[in-house]
């Protein structure tokens, strides 16, 4: 038996130790061992004794020597016997430096810095890891060489860990890299590579919230946060999947609608966040009550923006400012949740069975609407926690109620440097200090601490220096005149409008029209200056604050009045005509909506849809002016582009009701538009189950294409009779109309072929022919994929999907189906990722697992009321075939059980269940 020679090990972080076959090997008091230390920095290296010296004793008398000598050689006596060599050039540790801890550290940094990491690397950086457990040099104080010694093994610990951090980012094991960097990140506060990589691992693993506070701890410590990790800080508040390593909708992804991006840190209530997470904990109801621009509508966007999925599923937020009137209120949610209907009962459905977070903002002018709507949904949405943001509270049983006050009194310095971080953007170089510290804290007396007065006072700095602008306010600020802080508001909102340019002024009574949030194209496209251009002069007046950037969900920005300022300019005199604004609003809302809509059908659409929902309170109101007006193209303009927005959203009544204010209309338009329209009116139509009149109209669409000559309308149109033909048992004339779809597609772009061909396919599945199905519908999808037009792409998959379950083709069915419901989540699509998980139960039972399809059923029903969505209502027999399957398989008592815990899923969930088929 051949015998290995002994394995050495020193270890250089934690106590300074050496092992010999995992034996620890006895090396004395501190100065031996900080012989060894100083030797193993350099293993292999002769080290000169006088320099050995200095760095052991410092400045020692010559006779020390005498005693390096005598400590060394009884390190050669005992232990270290074979591994440390004296002589005329001094002593070394013979020590390969792959045995001493700090050196293998020190070699894969460098390696990993040179070189892409390879699996053999990353394998040993993880191995590492364990060694650097500690601080280095642990057990030693007091001698010279360990500040710089201690230094360059950190440096090279630190170089190791980012790189073991960015291979574990790359893998997806975000959790293990947050650990790996916790202890890091606190031992490099301020350095920007380890905050980037800690507060990334964090945001990945679903905790964002902790991902912001490692950033906000690093701008305390360091006072500023560097650009790069100001923007990273943003992105993790958007939620982008770049940042967060998502490609589809996950369980660890809060999904936010209407939540607004903040775009700069948030200043100090710490009390008050943490007041209003502690109401959240203890009760349903919590209304944040405060004067106006006292910071509500910020604080609760930062409650939200930080939460995880271990707190909430969805979060919606309501902007009520854009309502007049109360009986509004359900309107405005109804769209806002994608309810069928503008009732409280559907919208109480559709917020049902996860944990929802409503926000309903700037309660206070529809008080009582407000009142009603709470009482009412919280009662019949299971899950469903709503805070308020008021002037006064809602006086409900159960009502948590969180005070926020202005920044004054001992919180004036918060005020301090919110006004100062405002004036660095209008003013560049300004700093509070010495000279200036006791003008800003006049100005902020002045304004009572109140947020949004501040900022607006601040913006101020590009033109008057801070002795004019304290005067100025003085002058012009009336406190007795006011009503408590809110005069304070109001008196500060009207010296900022005092100071504006008379074309600004106008400007602003323009943009305080808009109901909803707006880009600057619309801007351009509606708003008219005489002064100059509308868009340059919006820019002003965001660096004045007047006007809010709300962020760029979507990839465009958007801007908005705060519900003060618009308050305020809605009420100034018009210097224009205020019915020739909107019908200029209504003719560009009406192409803004054409030109949305038409991105629908490529791979551009989730945008689109992201675009439409924002402009929904403008694109409204214009279709009440196009009515109003009795121009029938517009009003059509305006419905057939929201149509398919509606259909995939699942708004069908908003969108049945958006189709008879249109086509009620008198008048004519280019037959064309009228198709599309038509086009449009079908599908919200047949999915609302009324096939007779879809049929009716798509017929009608069929015959204006061809009169116009428009092919692409007609192909489509003549597909979808088709198939509702093979539907009704009337092969001949279905593939007659099919046919010449086909022909008149030839020449169309991949989207319209892509839809032709997946009627083409839902035909010969109704006539049938399995085979030919699938052949057509392949094409149909590679078409569709082509396009980019997701929503043709996934139909295409289900219709797949269901014909390989005809054929008793369950594996294949479910390879099929199951990438489809993750794509139909990935592009916001619920209802067709519950179709597919339908007839996913389906293919369950053609693979003996049953439960799973019962499972699954569940989780549809229960989900599909929230939606409107029942896939045995909508896809008759179809649907119901699948059941019937998975039920006969099952007792009664199985399938119910089966089905009970499937109502208790969500998409994730469901999709990890799809994977054990």
């Amino acid at each position: 038996m051949t015998e290995h020679p002994p394995t050495v090990r020193l270890s250089l972080f934690g106590p300074v130790t050496v092992r010999r076959d995992d034996v620890a090997l006895p090396i004395g008091g501190d100065i031996p061992r900080a012989i060894v230390a100083r030797l193993a920095v350099d293993a292999g290296v002769a080290v000169p004794a006088d320099e050995l010296v200095r760095d052991v004793w410092g400045d020692a008398p010559a006779s020390i020597l005498t005693s390096l000598r005598s400590h060394v050689s009884r390190l050669r006596g005992g232990p270290l016997a074979d591994l440390l060599e004296g002589g005329r050039d001094g002593y070394r540790l013979t020590l390969e430096p792959t045995a001493i801890d700090a050196r293998r550290i020190a070699a894969a940094a460098d390696r990993a810095e040179g070189a892409p990491i390879d699996a053999d690397l990353a394998a040993e950086l993880a191995d590492l890891e364990r060694a650097w457990d500690g601080d280095p040099l642990a057990d030693l104080t007091g001698f010279p060489f360990l500040e710089t010694a201690r230094a360059r093994m950190r440096n090279d610990r630190l170089r190791a860990a980012l790189a073991l951090a960015r291979v574990r980012l790359d893998r997806g094991e975000n959790a293990t890299a947050s650990l790996g960097l916790t202890d890091i990140a606190a031992e490099h506060p301020l350095d920007d590579d380890v905050q980037t990589l800690l507060s990334t691992a964090l945001a990945r693993s679903g905790r964002t919230s902790d991902a912001l506070a490692a950033l906000d701890a690093a701008q305390r410590e360091g006072g500023t946060l560097s650009p790069a990790l100001a923007d990273l800080r943003s992105r993790i508040l958007r939620q982008e999947p770049e940042v967060l390593g998502t490609t589809a909708v996950s369980a660890e992804t809060v999904q936010r609608t209407g939540v607004p991006i903040p775009l700069t840190p948030l200043v100090g209530r710490t009390p008050e966040l943490e007041a209003l997470t502690r109401a959240r904990a203890a009760a349903r109801l919590v209304t944040l009550v405060g004067a106006a621009g006292v910071g509500k509508t910020r604080l609760v966007v930062e409650h939200a923006r930080a939460a995880t999925s271990e707190t909430d599923d969805e979060q919606w937020l309501a902007d009520l400012t854009v309502v007049d009137r109360g009986d509004k209120v359900p309107s405005l949610l109804a769209d806002l949740v994608g309810a069928h209907e503008a009732d409280l009962d559907a919208i109480a459905r559709r917020l049902s069975g996860r944990r929802v977070l409503l926000v309903l903002d700037n309660a206070e002018h529809v008080l009582d609407a407000v009142r009603s709507a709470v009482e009412t949904l919280l009662a019949r949405a299971v899950g469903l926690t709503i805070v308020v943001t008021s002037r006064e509270q809602l006086g409900i049983r159960g009502e948590r109620i969180v005070r926020i006050g202005p920044l004054d009194g001992s919180r004036l310095g918060e005020a301090v440097t919110i006004f100062e971080q405002r004036a660095q953007e209008s003013s560049p170089g300004f700093e509070v200090n010495e000279a200036t510290a006791e003008l800003v804290r006049e100005v902020c007396r002045t304004l009572d601490g109140i947020p949004l007065a501040l900022n607006l006072a601040a913006s101020r700095l590009d033109v008057l220096p801070l002795p004019a602008l304290v005067r100025s306010l003085q002058r012009g600020t009336d406190l007795a005149a006011g009503s408590g802080r809110h005069g304070s508001l109001a008196n500060a909102i009207g010296w900022s409008a005092a100071l504006l340019e008379e074309h600004e002024r106008d400007l602003m009574t323009q943009l305080a029209l808009f109901v909803g949030p707006f880009t600057l194209d619309a801007v351009a496209g509606i708003c008219e200056s005489a002064a100059g251009d509308p868009v340059a002069l919006t820019a002003g007046l965001v660096r004045k604050s007047l006007v809010a950037v709300t962020g760029d969900e979507g990839g465009e920005r958007r801007y908005r009045l705060l519900d003060s300022i618009r308050a305020y300019f809605a009420q100034q005199p018009k210097t224009f005509p205020v019915e020739e604004w909107r019908a200029r609003h209504a003719v560009w809302m009406a192409g803004f909506a054409v030109e949305k809509g038409g991105l629908l059908v490529t791979a551009d659409a989730r945008p689109a849809h992201i675009a439409l929902d924002h402009a929904r309170p403008d694109l409204q109101l214009a279709l009440d002016t196009a009515v109003a007006m009795g121009s029938r193209p517009l009003a059509l303009m305006l419905f057939a582009g929201q149509a398919t927005h509606w259909f995939r959203r699942g708004l069908f009544g908003e969108g049945l009701g958006s189709a008879e204010r249109a086509f009620a209309v008198p008048g004519e338009a280019p037959p064309p538009l009228e198709g599309r329209a038509l086009l449009g009116r079908t599908m919200l139509a047949y999915q609302s189950g009324d096939a007779v009149s879809a049929f009716g109209y798509i017929r009608e669409a069929a015959r204006l294409g061809n009169e116009s000559g428009d092919a692409d309308l007609e192909a489509i149109a003549l597909a979808n009779d088709a198939y509702g033909l093979a539907l009704l048992g009337d092969p001949t004339a279905a593939e007659s109309l099919m046919e010449r779809a086909v022909t008149l597609s030839e020449h169309s772009p991949a989207w319209v072929r892509g839809e032709v061909e997946m009627c083409h396919g839902q035909m010969q599945r109704g006539l049938g022919r399995p085979a030919q199905a699938l052949r057509v519908l392949a094409r149909a999808r590679a078409l569709a994929a082509e396009a980019g037009y997701r929503w043709a792409e996934t139909s295409a998959t289900y219709v797949t999907g269901k014909v390989l379950i005809d054929v008793g083709r369950g594996a294949d069915a479910v390879a099929v189906l199951r990438p489809g419901v993750a794509g139909a989540l990935a592009s916001d699509d619920p209802t067709s990722a519950l179709a597919l998980l339908n007839a996913l139960g389906g293919a369950a039972a053609l693979l003996g697992k049953p439960e799973v399809g019962a499972t699954l059923f569940g989780m549809v029903d229960a989900m599909g009321v929230r939606y409107e969505y029942n896939p045995v209502t909508t896809e008759g027999a179809d649907a119901q075939s699948h059941r019937d399957r998975v039920r006969a398989a099952l007792d009664a008592e199985a399938f119910e059980a089966a089905e009970q815990r499937g109502r208790g899923l969500g998409f994730s969930a469901a999709l990890e269940l799809a994977a054990t088929l």
